[in-house]
């Protein structure tokens, strides 16, 4: 895990990938169960933080502790481990992280084919993409759209 971590904030560090990406932070699990709870009011609420979020000063203010210092970390063997045992915990499908949409969606990170918006040569296709956590069984709906952007890869593939 701790290899794993350290390539993740690699990548996060390219200066293509810090040029299209705000701070990695890590969310308070208090604060984020309490906006899964599926009902209105929390859905209401999860909007408007989401929105509040999008504002960097708000977000680095609510977000301070959580930010990772990505240089200061990747070059911390101590640093990851520590980080790794005290944050892996067994969690739900992570979902939505990345949403599909249109280029003229400001939310969208990729496109319908997976497609990373600003960032050449890379897609996605997992969980991350679905725009709304399905109903079904994420394991099988993942699979389906992977096929899916695994078809229009190679299609690409084969063009090129």
């Amino acid at each position: 895990m701790v290899a794993g971590l350290r390539f993740m904030l690699e990548l996060l560090a390219d200066p293509e990938v810090a040029r299209v990406r705000h701070e990695i932070f890590i969310p308070n699990d208090e604060i984020v169960a309490r906006l899964d709870a599926k009902s209105f009011p929390h859905l209401v609420a999860a909007f408007a933080v989401a929105r509040l979020m999008d504002a960097s000063v708000l977000r680095r203010t609510f977000m301070g502790k959580g930010i990772l210092d990505i240089p200061r970390l990747s070059g911390n063997g101590d640093a990851l481990r520590r980080l790794v045992r005290e944050r892996s915990v067994a969690a739900y499908h992570v979902c939505g992280t990345c949403k599909m949409g249109t280029a003229e969606d400001p939310r969208a990170v990729v496109d319908p084919t997976g497609h990373v918006y600003g960032v050449d040569g890379l897609r996605v296709g997992d969980a991350s993409i679905f725009p709304t956590i399905p109903c079904a069984n994420t394991h099988l709906t993942v699979l389906m759209a992977a096929e899916k952007i695994a078809d229009h890869s190679k299609a690409e593939w084969r063009r090129a």
